[in-house]
């Protein structure tokens, strides 16, 4: 039993709390602590409510416990585990050096040699306890990613596919496929790495070396299912084949579960033999085709398309066409903001182009009319400018452009009204769909073919320094560049799940408006004093938060994921 006592000493009066007990039948005192006087207490109790603060450090908190709540649910350390060899004693596991790289990707993507400057910033020391600063050095993640066997990520990914439709219920009936590259810094007379090679870059360094990477998605909430890096030399068309085949082989139980899969592709992928390759698998496809290329249905008048139901002012025309060696539904639509859109960015790049031409012709007439040494100006010179001016979609079917002369040339250059009243009047606002869905209703197939743009945003995330992004990329072995992907794509996986999550709640965030909510919760840890002037005081919280991220805490559970209550250490 506890009581407040009293003792005066020198006059002066103390308190102290005493515990006491019966021994040997007899009430005695066993424990006793000083609390101070009277003034000491009342001010413990009404302004000293949290150790004196001496210190204050913060921590990435919000995001990073986000993506864990998702990875958990997953069980994703487990799923990587099972698959990957295990890691001498006392070393993380290589499932979790893949676990933390996917991390690192989806909220602030570091190299190697930065992630434990990284790491130190955030609250997941705190979280894996078992991981010390020494096992996240650059050659400890490369050992790590060393470790991975060929294929291995391959099952990883079909099992965490098999655990997202169990655990998510994901809708895989429509699939989303597309390409992307990214340029490397790779020397070009390293001949070791086979995935990295010179070819078409969509970010224009064909001074580069490009890997390829493809991505098959879900419609619901864009989920990556399947990815592979290959080399950057191939074009699109004629690598379908091989990972069509690649996604049937490793999914074929799946396209047996799931009645009538639906893949949604561009019209990089279309050649007779992808689209029979499409058929034979009992897959379905909506696909696109150059709509510069269909003059018939080109020329079909605008009064004879119909509204599109749910879809605003958009209007379409459907019709039955041989379409790559076989009769299909093809779907034109109309969109009149498209159609304003293209024509305001004709008319600009048009304009720019008309002044640059004529700044060029005077510069060349001035050379003959002077009299002066061309120099460095030759004919072909002025053709490489020419081509650079008209490096534009549309300029070089709307300008001609003559270069004249030898020692001295010069230009001259018309503008074909004709073409442009053709583009404007028959091709601008208008896109050309094809499918083998003859069933769906117009409306569906639209909706079908504009989930694309969902993976080509994923690819454009992924290009930028922010969320998921694949740069930096130091590794330029074929091994570790498949590993890097993974990891990749896997942030990207982490990140789509919890969007999905995040609207299936009825928020309505982006992705970005969610990373930038779940951003800006911080862990904050105070130092101070401890108990009596002893050790050291430690106490932990989360930063303020308003309504929306407080509703984002409840709803991922991320107080599971926070420090504890106050303690005290020597």
């Amino acid at each position: 039993m506890a009581s407040l006592r009293k003792k005066v000493i020198r006059g002066h009066p103390y308190y102290y709390a005493v515990w006491t007990a019966r021994v040997d039948g007899r009430p005695r005192a066993v424990r006793q602590v000083y609390l101070g006087r009277a003034d000491d207490i009342i001010r413990s109790l009404t302004e000293r409510a949290t150790p004196e603060v001496r210190a204050v450090r913060s921590f990435d908190f919000g995001a990073l416990a986000g993506l864990l709540h998702v990875a958990d649910r997953l069980k994703l350390i487990e799923a990587l585990d099972r698959h990957l060899p295990r890691t001498r004693k006392g070393m993380p596991s290589t499932g979790t050096y893949l676990l933390l790289a996917a991390l690192n990707r989806a909220v602030d993507p570091r190299s190697k040699r930065g992630f434990a400057a990284w790491w130190k910033g955030t609250s997941l020391p705190r979280l894996f306890p078992k991981v010390r600063d020494r096992h996240l050095t650059s050659q400890r993640f490369w050992d790590a990613m060393d470790r991975v066997p060929e294929g291995a990520l391959e099952a990883v990914e079909g099992e965490l596919v098999a655990r997202m439709r169990e655990t998510e219920g994901l809708d895989l009936s429509c699939l989303l496929y597309d390409t992307t590259n990214f340029f490397t810094y790779i020397d070009t007379f390293n001949a070791r790495p086979k995935i990295p090679q010179r070819g078409y870059s969509k970010a224009k360094r064909f001074d580069l070396r490009q890997v390829n990477l493809a991505l098959l998605v879900t419609r619901d909430a864009h989920v990556p299912l399947f990815h592979k890096a290959y080399a950057g030399d191939r074009p699109d068309v004629s690598s379908f084949p091989g990972i069509f085949q690649e996604v049937t082989a490793r999914y074929a139980e799946l396209l047996r579960e799931v009645p009538d899969v639906t893949l949604v592709f561009d019209k990089g992928q279309n050649a007779a033999d992808n689209l029979s390759k499409v058929d034979e698998a009992g897959v379905h496809f909506v696909g696109s085709l150059v709509a510069a290329h269909q003059g018939e249905l080109l020329d079909v008048p605008l009064s004879d398309y119909q509204p599109v139901p749910g879809y605003g002012d958009l209007v379409a025309h459907r019709a039955r066409r041989v379409v790559l060696g076989r009769e299909r539904t093809v779907v034109v639509t109309f969109n009149p903001v498209f159609h304003e859109k293209q024509k305001a960015t004709l008319a600009r790049v048009l304009g720019k182009a008309r002044r640059e031409l004529l700044a060029l012709e005077r510069r060349l007439d001035e050379v003959v009319r002077e009299g002066r040494r061309s120099g460095r100006t030759t004919k072909e010179s002025v053709e490489r400018a020419v081509e650079t001016i008209l490096d534009h979609q549309y300029l070089k079917r709307l300008l001609r452009v003559a270069v004249h002369g030898g020692a001295k040339p010069a230009i001259s250059f018309t503008e074909d009204e004709a073409e442009r009243r053709w583009l404007e009047e028959r091709l601008f606002g208008k896109t050309v769909l094809m499918t083998s869905r003859d069933d769906w209703p117009t409306e569906e197939i639209v909706r079908a073919y504009r989930g694309q743009a969902k993976v080509e945003e994923a690819f454009r995330r992924m290009k930028r320094p922010h969320f998921v992004s694949w740069s930096p990329m130091w590794h330029w072995t074929d091994q570790k560049i498949r590993v890097h992907a993974f990891y990749c794509v896997l942030a990207l996986l982490l990140l789509s799940l919890l969007h999905r999550e995040v609207q299936r709640s009825g928020r309505k965030l982006s992705i970005d408006g969610t990373m930038a909510k779940l951003t800006g919760i911080r862990e904050v840890l105070l130092l101070g004093k401890g108990r009596r002037g002893r050790g050291l005081g430690v106490s932990t919280m989360l930063t303020e938060r308003d309504r929306g991220q407080e509703s984002l805490v409840e709803l991922l559970g991320l107080r599971d994921y926070a420090a504890g209550a106050t303690t005290s250490a020597p």
